[in-house]
C-alpha cells in the first residue's frame, strides 16, 4: 500500500510538473505571437522610452537600472551598481578625500548631456584643479523623476553608509507634479508606503515581457483612462509633494545630514516651464460646477451630454486640465484613439502652466528654509538670468521641445555657481 501511495504522489507531481512546462510554453507563444503584432509604448511616447532605463524599487518607488550603457536623448548614459550615473563607488571612504554627493532629480542627473558636461562632473574638475584629484570625489546620485520625498529616503537609506562630507540638494521639478513613473495612483509620494521586496523583483520581471505591458495596457484603455500621463486611477487634485511637506522635506534632509556631520548646500534650480495668467477665481468656479455636472452625466451614462459641459466648462476655464482629461476618457470610451490622445496630451499641457507657477513658489520656499536654517543657497535661477542679461545663450536642451533640463553651457554654470559657494563660504576646511 504504501509503494502505491508513492506511486500516486510521484503521478501527481509529474502531472503538476507537465502542467508547469505546458503553462509556461503557453506564455512563451503568446509573447512571441504579441511581439509580432504589437509595438510597445517605449516606440511610440516619452514615458515608455523612459521607463527602459528605470526598475522598480520597494523604498524609492523606482530608480535607474544599475550598469547601463546606453544612449538616451543623444547622450551616452552609464550608470554604477546602485543606478547612479557616477563611476563605481568604494563605500569606505579614504580618511583624507572630500567626497561630495549631488542629490536631486533629471535635471541633476544630467538628461540630454553628455558625462563630462554634467555639473557634478564639472564641479569635481574644478575642485580637483585646487585641491588635487586624490582629494575629491563628487558622486551624481540623481534620480529621473524623484521628488524630496524621495530624496529624503534616498539619504536616510544609502547614502548615508557613503559617509559623505557635503550634499547638495535639488529638488522642485517633480514636486510640483502630479504624477510618477509607478505607482501613479492619485496619492501623495508620503501616502505610498514601501512594497514586499519580492514582489518588487517579480515586478520588474514582468515589465520585461511585452505580452504583460500589451495586456495592462488594455485593461486600463478598457476603463477609459490614459495609463502613460495619468496612472491607473484617473485624474489626481493631489501634487505628489505639497507645498506644506515640501518645507518638511527640506528640512528632514538637513536634520538627517546634520545630525551625521554632513555639510548641505541647497541648490535653487531654474522651473522654465510656461506660465499662463490664472482664470479669475468665479469663471473657475463656473468651470468646476460644469466639470461636476459632466461627470455626474457620465456616471449616468449619458456621456454626450457630459462631452457638451465639458466643452462649456472650457469656455471659462481654457487651462483646466480636468475638462481635457475628461473628454480624453470621453473619447477613449467611444473608440477614438487619436482624439482621446489628443485630449490627454492637452490636458498635460495644461498641467504643466500649474506646475510652472507652483514651480517658482517651491523655491521661494526653498529660499526660505534656506535663510531660516542658515544654509548656504546656490541660485541658479538668478545665474542663469544674469548670463541671459550678458550673453542672452539659451541654457536649456530645445526652446520648442525640451525646456526643463540645462544644455552643457547650463550645466557648466550650475558648476562653477556651486564651486564658488563651497570656496567662499569656507565648505572645505577639511582640506585647507
Amino acid at each position: 500500500m504504501k509503494d502505491n501511495f508513492n506511486g500516486q504522489k510521484q503521478n501527481l507531481w509529474r502531472e503538476r510538473a507537465i502542467c508547469l512546462l505546458f503553462g509556461c510554453f503557453l506564455l512563451l507563444l503568446l509573447e512571441l505571437a504579441v511581439r509580432l503584432v504589437y509595438s510597445p509604448h517605449y516606440q511610440k511616447d516619452q514615458i515608455g522610452y523612459i521607463l527602459q532605463i528605470l526598475e522598480q524599487d520597494p523604498v524609492l518607488f523606482w530608480r535607474q537600472k544599475a550598469n547601463l550603457d546606453v544612449v538616451f536623448h543623444d547622450a551616452e548614459i552609464k550608470t554604477n551598481s546602485s543606478g547612479f550615473r557616477s563611476r563605481e563607488i568604494s563605500r569606505k571612504k579614504d580618511k583624507n578625500s572630500f567626497r561630495i554627493v549631488c542629490l536631486g532629480a533629471s535635471p541633476t542627473l544630467g538628461w540630454g548631456v553628455n558625462s563630462e558636461d554634467i555639473y557634478s562632473y564639472q564641479l569635481e574638475k574644478l575642485l580637483r584643479e585646487k585641491y588635487g584629484a586624490d582629494k575629491i570625489e563628487v558622486i551624481n546620485a540623481a534620480g529621473i523623476g524623484y521628488s524630496s520625498h524621495q530624496g529624503l529616503n534616498l539619504l536616510k537609506n544609502e547614502i548615508l553608509k557613503l559617509s559623505p562630507d557635503l550634499i547638495t540638494v535639488s529638488y522642485v521639478i517633480n514636486d510640483v507634479d502630479k504624477h510618477r513613473f509607478y505607482r501613479s495612483d492619485g496619492r501623495a509620494d508620503k501616502e505610498l508606503k514601501p512594497r514586499p521586496a519580492m514582489l518588487v523583483v517579480l515586478e520588474n520581471f514582468l515589465d520585461k515581457s511585452v505580452f504583460y505591458n500589451f495586456l495592462k495596457q488594455r485593461i486600463f484603455e478598457s476603463r477609459g483612462s490614459s495609463v502613460r500621463y495619468f496612472g491607473n486611477q484617473g485624474y489626481s487634485e493631489k501634487r505628489r509633494v505639497s507645498s506644506e511637506d515640501y518645507k518638511k522635506n527640506l528640512s528632514a534632509i538637513i536634520d538627517t545630514a546634520h545630525q551625521n556631520n554632513i555639510e548641505v548646500v541647497l541648490v535653487k534650480m531654474p522651473v522654465n516651464l510656461p506660465v499662463k495668467e490664472e482664470v479669475a477665481g468665479p469663471l473657475q468656479a463656473k468651470a468646476e460646477e460644469g466639470i461636476a455636472r459632466a461627470i455626474a452625466y457620465a456616471r449616468g451614462d449619458k456621456w454626450d451630454e457630459a462631452a457638451a459641459e465639458l466643452k462649456k466648462a472650457l469656455e471659462y476655464n481654457p487651462y483646466s486640465s480636468k475638462a481635457f482629461y475628461y473628454l480624453g476618457v470621453y473619447s477613449q470610451r467611444h473608440g477614438k484613439s487619436d482624439e482621446a490622445q489628443n485630449y490627454f496630451q492637452k490636458a498635460k499641457e495644461r498641467e504643466l502652466f500649474q506646475c510652472g507657477r507652483l514651480g517658482k513658489v517651491y523655491n521661494e520656499i526653498m529660499q526660505q528654509v534656506a535663510g531660516e536654517r542658515n544654509i548656504p543657497l546656490v541660485d541658479i535661477v538668478a545665474a542663469f538670468d544674469a548670463f541671459n542679461r550678458e550673453s542672452g545663450g539659451y541654457l536649456f536642451l530645445d526652446p520648442d521641445g525640451d525646456t526643463i533640463h540645462p544644455n552643457a553651457t547650463g550645466h557648466r554654470i550650475i558648476g562653477r555657481e556651486i564651486y564658488n559657494a563651497l570656496v567662499q563660504k569656507h565648505l572645505l576646511k577639511k582640506l585647507q
